[in-house]
């Protein structure tokens, strides 16, 4: 089966016995490194059944971006800052080279090649999801319920919206994938939908 399901932070458990992140280390909705917990739809073409698979996904989606806003690399350095720092720390706690190696695959200039369906679905919903959630929140009634397909590619055609959103990118992880583009936007859309309340999303009343 394939389908989308939105990251569930509270639920991630902690694979192949690596230590779980201490409560104030965690990335949370109203602190800086939240941007993954709000941003992060994950889908899981493919994914083995199990819970434990399953949550596994999920914290990959949870984690890539947790050294982010306190070593972003804007340099794009192979070895330094994000994603190195983040999986550094994963490592030295003892999370599985699974998850570490998915999270160094989301960095094109990380030198780690996509190759599981894990590592290119986490590319793929990565700066998409971002982006539409970008377009619910400049909608009147900020709400995700009144984004679609059209009006997504609408906006990734106006440079001027989101333009630190590489475009490429998004195109790129769908062909990756193997799907067309207008099908991983809807499922990035159904996602943040299952989950309007708690990010934000459900617009205003």
């Amino acid at each position: 089966m394939k389908h989308f399901a939105h990251l569930r932070g509270a639920d991630v458990a902690k694979p192949a016995g690596g230590q779980p992140l201490q409560q104030e280390s965690r990335p949370t909705p109203d602190q800086p490194d939240g941007r993954s917990w709000a941003t992060q739809p994950i889908e899981l073409i493919d994914c083995p059944s199990g819970a434990q698979r399953v949550d596994l996904w999920e914290a990959v989606g949870l984690l890539h971006d947790m050294d982010y806003e306190r070593y972003p690399n804007q340099e794009h350095s192979p070895s330094e800052g994000h994603p190195f720092a983040g999986v550094a720390w994963l490592r030295g706690n003892g999370w599985s080279e699974e998850v570490c190696r998915a999270i160094l695959s989301h960095a094109d200039y990380s030198g780690v090649a996509r190759e599981t369906p894990l590592e290119k679905t986490l590319y793929a919903v990565d700066e998409l999801s971002g982006f539409v959630i970008a377009v619910a929140r400049v909608r009147p009634s900020k709400s995700i319920n009144e984004v679609d397909i059209a009006s997504v590619k609408k906006k990734m055609k106006d440079k001027a919206f989101a333009r630190a959103v590489n475009r490429e990118d998004i195109v790129r992880g769908a062909a990756e994938l193997g799907m067309p583009l207008d099908n991983v936007i809807a499922e990035v859309i159904t996602a943040l939908k299952s989950d309007a309340e708690r990010l934000g999303l459900a617009g205003a009343l």
